[in-house]
């Protein structure tokens, strides 16, 4: 594909996806403090479940801890984080990932990421997946949300996405498809496409049952199961 059609596919989700709340992504939510500790926290909480269930487990913690520090998660007995973060699911292994994570930033980083995030981009990526729980998505959105362009985040939604409609082919993995992204559009558009993208594989181009007669790129989609 090239860059005119990721282009007019971009501008096509734009006005699709004009107005979108920010409740459908913990990211938006939890970057409003700015906190790069609490960013990463939020994102721990919403992998392998939805977005929904991760903000519930992501507030409660908020209301329970009032500021979210490497410091409060480690003074917080373990039970009682594991009830407070139960709503994100596997609980009991979020809980430990959570006390695992505060505590090498704490030894390693004096308790504050944002010396990882001061890093050049690709250095302060390496330094990140080095973390407890952290790959390379979890990564690529702390990147794209506190320091800006750089990288895009490729989520289970994005990745589907991406082959459908042909951004990558069928085989490609992870780094393929963030490295097409990256090339087919610009930096300052990185944010919007891993959002809309998103937005458009919840919406129109799910795993089972696409409704590619709705959806608002298929004329530029090479699905080649697209039912129209």
């Amino acid at each position: 594909m090239d860059r005119l059609v990721a282009e007019k596919i971009l501008k096509a989700l734009r006005v699709e996806f004009e107005k979108f709340n920010v409740e459908e992504f913990i990211a938006l939510k939890a970057i409003q403090s700015k906190n790069p500790f609490q960013l990463l926290i939020a994102v721990v909480l919403s992998q392998n479940t939805s977005d929904r269930n991760s903000l519930k487990a992501f507030e409660n913690l908020t209301n329970n801890l009032v500021d979210i520090t490497p410091w409060k998660i480690i003074e917080t007995p373990i039970e009682k984080l594991e009830e407070i973060i139960k709503p994100a699911g596997i609980h009991k292994r979020r809980a430990e990932a959570l006390r695992r994570i505060s505590m090498e930033i704490i030894e390693k980083y004096d308790g504050d990421l944002s010396k990882i995030l001061e890093l050049p981009p690709e250095e302060a990526r390496r330094e990140l997946m080095k973390l407890p729980q952290v790959g390379a998505k979890t990564a690529d959105v702390l990147i794209l949300f506190l320091k800006g362009g750089y990288t895009i985040p490729i989520d289970t939604h994005l990745m589907r996405v991406a082959k459908r409609i042909g951004y990558a082919n069928s085989k490609a993995d992870y780094e393929e498809i963030r490295g097409k992204l990256i090339d087919l559009f610009k930096p300052e558009e990185y944010l919007e496409v891993h959002l809309l993208h998103i937005l458009l594989g919840r919406k129109y181009c799910k795993a089972r049952k696409p409704k590619c007669k709705a959806c608002p790129i298929a004329r530029y989609c090479e699905y080649e199961f697209k039912v129209l």
